[in-house]
């Protein structure tokens, strides 16, 4: 019996968090003391006092160093979760009141500019607050309005059609007047073209969006599949609300059939630079020409610092595959060189040989490992993934190419 896997690189996504500050007033009525930092240093005895009646701002601090910065921590003020490189070092923002704002200068600590108040909290509390009431206010005055015998109380704000893959679709929003309090579902009524009947096309439900418990309208796309999914391009709808009122529209095109004229493209304009697929190494060559032959559209700036960009290492777990039953046994590999450097073309196989009595051994030929499990009296499979794990890291050849663990911290005790 013979398994193998070739490794493939595993490409991860690194997500840089970008802050964005925020104050929550806050008084408290006892002098509050922090703990030291774990290596002593000369703020290590700060202690940070915030008076009964002392109302919190958020104020920029800059340290020189990361080591200043930890000192800073160390004494316990609030701290907003960014840091920002500054010429002149770090810049933290601090939620902190005017006293322990004076402890801090004695301590040698840098102070800015007050960025946001109390006062700022407030306005932006408010703010929210009448954008909420007047969202309610909107929703009951149209319901007002649709109680007049010659208004409907549904109104259409889109219908718009589109295909993706091939596959045509209708999206629709409406807004109904009981939408803030009643949790009725819409049925959209569709033709199959010019001067068919409604419902020719076939229905689609849409239902309510409430947004911090605003009701904002109803929404819904046709499904690609089944009962509700469209067969034509219908060329208009009707929504007949749960009070009997009336609602039509015509549909609209989403995006450009491609037959209209674009108002962003004028007279030179160029397009379909990348007309496929190209990897990272194609991509490189192509802006690189891209700014010899259009200096005027490209320009190649070389940063300071480079990056590793989105290599990875190659990886593979043998056996593929999620059952947990197969955990214990499983072997996880990882490249020593980047998958785009080499990693990619690694082999490693597991074979289990038909005699009796063999030893785990380890050979390699280039880039191809094989590993040859060790048998019993009876010819069967005796070594355990954590057996196999040891003998790759301990053959120089393939510890050169590869390193070995078990799956995920498991002890490895299973026989593959």
């Amino acid at each position: 019996m013979k398994r193998s896997a070739p490794l493939r690189r595993k490409v991860a996504a690194v997500t840089l968090a970008l802050t964005v500050p925020g104050l929550i007033a806050a008084t408290t009525t006892a002098p509050v003391a922090f703990a030291e930092p774990s290596t002593p240093g000369p703020d290590s005895a700060v202690t940070l006092e915030r008076l009964p009646d002392e109302v919190p701002s958020v104020v920029e601090i800059t340290v020189p160093s990361a080591a200043k910065l930890d000192q800073l921590v160390a004494t316990g003020v609030d701290l907003d979760h960014g840091v920002e490189q500054r010429p002149d070092g770090l810049e933290v923002r601090a939620v902190v009141t005017p006293n322990e704002i004076k402890t801090l200068k004695k301590a040698g600590f840098d102070t800015g500019e007050v960025l946001y108040t109390s006062d700022d909290t407030e306005a932006a509390l408010a703010e929210r607050d009448a954008t909420i009431d007047a969202a309610k206010a909107e929703n009951e005055a149209f319901a007002d309005e649709a109680t007049h015998p010659d208004v409907s109380d549904v109104k259409i704000t889109r219908a718009q059609y589109y295909t993706a893959f091939g596959i045509p679709v209708l999206s629709v929003e409406a807004k109904w007047a009981n939408g803030q309090n009643a949790t009725d579902a819409l049925t959209v009524e569709r033709d199959s073209g010019p001067g068919t009947p409604f419902g020719s096309g076939g229905t689609q439900t849409i239902s309510r969006f409430v947004d911090a418990d605003v009701y904002l309208y109803h929404r819904g796309a046709s499904p690609t599949t089944g009962a509700e999914a469209l067969t034509s391009r219908p060329d208009r709808i009707r929504i007949t609300s749960p009070t009997g009122d009336v609602a039509i529209a015509k549909v609209t095109d989403w995006l450009p059939t491609g037959d209209e004229d674009d108002p962003f493209k004028g007279p030179g304009y160029l397009q379909d630079f990348v007309s496929s697929y190209l990897d990272p190494t194609q991509l490189y060559d192509r802006i690189k020409q891209l700014a010899t032959d259009y200096p005027e559209l490209a320009e190649i700036v070389e940063l300071p610092y480079k990056t590793n960009g989105y290599r990875r290492l190659a990886q593979a777990v043998i056996p593929a595959g999620s059952a947990s039953e197969d955990d214990a046994r499983r072997l996880a590999l990882d490249s020593k060189q980047f998958g785009s450097e080499g990693g990619n073309g690694i082999t490693v196989t597991v074979v289990h040989p038909a005699a009796p009595d063999q030893p785990l051994t380890v050979t390699v030929e280039d880039s191809a490992i094989t590993v040859s499990s060790a048998t019993d009296a009876s010819s069967a499979a005796t070594s355990t993934a954590a057996e196999v794990a040891a003998a790759l890291n301990g053959n120089a050849e393939a510890s050169a190419l590869v390193s070995a663990s078990t799956y995920r911290g498991n002890a490895g005790a299973g026989v593959g």
